[in-house]
């Protein structure tokens, strides 16, 4: 079922600090949470064991770049989100919004 989270905690993951700490704050929309299946690092794409909210990545990234148009560009420039299915968000950072 859809829904929104808040990022409440900056995401575990393989991008730098600075980056993560920007999804702070921001209300994104989550196609579906998932109780399992491969999610693989962003940068190494070894498996992550996680799961989560599975957010659209062009959404995500259009999100982010109104509050912080830097870490969005490291996404851009780092990752190839053309090809990415969705942006992972594990659940410990997150809150479901009604």
């Amino acid at each position: 079922m859809p829904g929104k989270v808040l990022i409440v905690a900056p995401p575990p993951g393989e991008a730098p600090d600075w980056v993560r700490q920007a999804w702070v704050g921001l209300e994104l929309p989550f196609e579906n949470p998932t109780p399992g299946g491969y999610v693989g690092g962003v940068l190494s794409k070894k498996p992550t064991g996680r799961n989560g909210f599975h957010v659209p990545p062009q959404t995500a990234i259009a999100i982010l770049k109104n509050k912080d148009s830097r870490a969005a560009a490291w996404w851009l420039e780092h990752v190839d989100i053309a090809h990415m299915d969705a942006f992972v968000f594990d659940p410990v950072a997150c809150k479901v919004l009604d």
